[in-house]
């Protein structure tokens, strides 16, 4: 499915090596850290809280694009779904006063194996066959997923951001998860921001897959983060220190 159709704006900002990018999102100024070797995004879209278990993914003018929620209950089934309330007009829905429609789901289970069904498939299937690492788990990471026979993975690059590569252009990202400091890995000395995913055409061309993939990911990290504690409280870096990381 080609997602391009979501976007009617994008950036003319260029990022300057070692440098900040600002970008404007109705009135807000926004920053985009981004390392040298990467080429200037093509759009961003925010989130509006700093969790992606629940949250609106919004377009620079704050339309709502998708909806992530996940029941407060057993917090193990997450839905993403098309549209949403604006922030502003909460009676008005999203993608152009589309309406909400499901793209897909995400069950996490204890006895049984994850599971994950896209609004087009027939049944669902276990989550890690969808999107697995080395060891064939879907919490592994760095992971993989294919989209239109085609192979991307989510791992980390010079900045210390989780950012998508493709088999085609496998040392230049197609997009990057920028945390803001609402989330649990602010970046210091800023006031509060959003997080950010930052894109690539490539990466908006297929942007279902590259949010429910993202998704998966950050679930399973900010997890880790709660159990074992790990090193991803550690704030991120500027750009330009050059320092790398593992998870």
């Amino acid at each position: 499915m080609d997602d391009s159709s979501l976007f009617s704006f994008s950036t003319s900002s260029t990022v300057v090596p070692s440098s900040e990018s600002t970008l404007t999102m109705t009135g807000t100024k926004v920053h985009s850290y981004a390392p040298a070797s990467m080429n200037a995004p093509s759009s961003v879209v925010s989130f509006s809280t700093g969790s992606v278990n629940n949250t609106t993914v919004l377009s620079s003018s704050e339309q709502p694009l998708y909806t992530i929620t996940t029941d407060a209950v057993s917090n193990s089934h997450t839905k993403i779904l098309r549209g949403g309330p604006s922030l502003q007009d909460p009676t008005s829905m999203g993608v152009s006063s589309g309406g909400i429609e499901l793209v897909a789901e995400i069950k996490r289970r204890d006895l049984l194996p994850d599971v994950i069904r896209f609004a087009d498939w027939s049944s669902s299937r276990k989550l890690k066959s969808w999107i697995h690492g080395a060891s064939g788990k879907a919490s592994d990471f760095p992971t993989s997923f294919e989209w239109n026979d085609l192979k991307y993975t989510w791992k980390t690059n010079e900045a210390r951001q989780i950012a998508l590569y493709n088999d085609i252009r496998p040392s230049s990202p197609i997009a990057w998860f920028q945390c803001g400091s609402g989330s649990s890995r602010p970046m210091p000395g800023h006031t509060r921001t959003r997080d950010l995913l930052v894109l690539q055409p490539e990466a908006e061309s297929i942007l279902d897959a590259v949010l429910v993939s993202l998704v998966v990911v950050e679930q399973s990290l900010r997890w880790k983060d709660t159990l074992f504690h790990s090193s991803r409280f550690i704030p991120l870096p500027f750009v330009g220190e050059n320092q790398t990381t593992s998870y």
